[in-house]
């Protein structure tokens, strides 16, 4: 099954942890990636990062 993931960067640890559960809101520029594979996820993200 294919999930949307949202990645941004956050400046440190805690301000990363602080949007667990809210998400990464207007303080952050987000990426969202849409239907990705967890089956095929890490060998794509390998040739990207």
């Amino acid at each position: 099954m294919a999930h949307d993931i949202v990645f941004f960067l956050a400046a440190d640890d805690e301000t990363a942890a602080a949007t667990r559960l809210r998400g990464p809101g207007e303080a952050f520029e987000p990426v969202t990636c849409r239907f990705i594979e967890p089956d095929s996820a890490i060998a794509e993200w390998d040739m990207y990062f």
